[in-house]
């Protein structure tokens, strides 16, 4: 079973993954609690990927966007 994908990618700089983590725990914990699956953890660019290949990702659960890339 797909549980989908999830990132939080506005301000995921290195020296941050931690708290981006622990905000993706939280938040998953709660999406959790209504009964929908959740990765166990959030989407990271890898390679050639982008912001786009997240937010059009056919599991999309859960995404984050700033107003300048959506526009």
């Amino acid at each position: 079973m797909t549980v989908g994908v999830a990132g939080l990618p506005m301000y995921d700089w290195p020296e941050v993954n931690g708290a981006i983590n622990a905000l993706w725990s939280a938040i998953a914990d709660r999406i959790q609690l209504a009964g929908v699956e959740t990765p166990a953890s959030v989407w990271r660019p890898t390679g050639h990927q982008t912001l786009t290949d997240l937010w059009t990702h056919p599991d999309l659960l859960l995404a984050q966007a700033c107003g300048l890339p959506v526009v």
